[in-house]
C-alpha cells in the first residue's frame, strides 16, 4: 500500500470539499433537492463520519459523539435542521479528521494495515481505508451540485 498516494487522495479530496463550500451559508447547506434526498450539510457529515470509521480501524478515536454519528450515519433519516451541526463546525471537523487520519495512516503498523477487516470478502483494514477514500469521491460529486440548490453558485467555484 502506498501510505503517501492514499493520505494525497484524502488531502485532495478535503481541498475539493472547501472549494465546493465556498459561499454556501450554514442556511443554504441544509437545502435538499425536491427528491428524497439529503443535503449538503448531511453529505459533510457523512464524509466526517466516515473518516471517524476509518480513524477508529486505525486506533484513533472519533471526532464525532454517538447522537453525531447517528445523524450523518448511511441510512439515516433526512437531517433536521435542529439535529444538523453548522457547517463551519463540519468543516473543522474535516480538516482534524485529515491530520488525525494522514497521521494515523503514516504510523499504523504494516500489520495493523493487512490485517483482515471483512473476512467474507478478504479486505484488509489498508483497503477498507482505501474504499473509504474512494467513499468521498463519490460524495463530492453530490456536493457540486448540492451547492446551487437553491441559488445562482456555479457548480465549481
Amino acid at each position: 500500500m502506498d501510505r503517501q498516494k492514499l493520505i494525497e487522495g484524502y488531502q485532495t479530496n478535503t481541498w475539493l470539499i472547501h472549494k465546493h463550500a465556498e459561499g454556501v451559508t450554514h442556511e443554504e447547506s441544509l437545502l435538499r433537492l425536491p427528491v428524497h434526498n439529503n443535503n449538503f450539510n448531511w453529505v459533510l457529515g457523512h464524509i466526517v463520519q466516515a473518516r471517524d470509521g476509518g480513524l477508529v480501524l486505525l486506533g484513533g478515536e472519533r471526532l464525532l459523539d454517538k447522537d453525531q454519528k447517528a445523524v450523518y450515519d448511511s441510512g439515516s433519516e433526512p437531517l433536521a435542521a435542529a439535529d444538523a451541526l453548522p457547517l463551519q463546525t463540519l468543516l473543522s471537523l474535516l480538516d482534524t479528521s485529515l491530520e488525525r487520519l494522514a497521521a494515523a495512516i503514516e504510523n499504523a503498523s504494516d500489520e495493523r494495515l493487512d490485517a483482515i477487516y471483512d473476512e467474507e470478502r478478504g479486505t484488509t483494514v489498508g483497503e477498507r481505508i482505501a474504499g473509504l477514500n474512494w467513499h468521498e469521491t463519490y460524495h463530492l460529486g453530490q456536493l457540486e451540485i448540492l451547492r446551487r440548490v437553491g441559488s445562482e453558485k456555479p457548480a465549481f467555484p
